[in-house]
């Protein structure tokens, strides 16, 4: 008597189990990435916005020393100015006085 044996592949449910697994690692491992990598841009970010308010500030302190600078110019032309100004009244002060002792001597030689 043969006997026959149909030998029938039934997919084990232990490889089902083990590709949802497979599965379900790479998805957990992938959103660990992207939290990781939003933690970065995250710090990132705030590293940057640091970085271009101290920036920020350091234009806005330069803008202020280039208007105190700008004024302190504008100052100096004038005080300059005055210096000028107080040399040309003290040459005419000594003409003045060189005209008067002038005139004192001419007075005194006619008397």
């Amino acid at each position: 008597m043969k006997e026959e044996l149909n030998i029938v592949i039934v997919p084990n449910a232990n490889e089902k189990t083990r590709s949802f697994k497979v599965s379900y690692n790479i998805i957990k491992y992938f959103i660990s990435a992207m939290v990781l990598l939003f933690i970065f841009l995250s710090f990132t970010l705030a590293l940057y916005t640091y970085e271009y308010k101290a920036l920020q500030a350091k234009a806005e302190q330069g803008e202020r020393f280039a208007e105190i600078n700008e004024q302190q110019k504008v100052e100096i032309s004038q005080l300059n100015e005055i210096i000028d100004n107080l040399k040309k009244d003290t040459q005419m002060l000594e003409q003045n006085l060189k005209h008067i002792a002038d005139l004192k001597k001419r007075t005194s030689k006619e008397e």
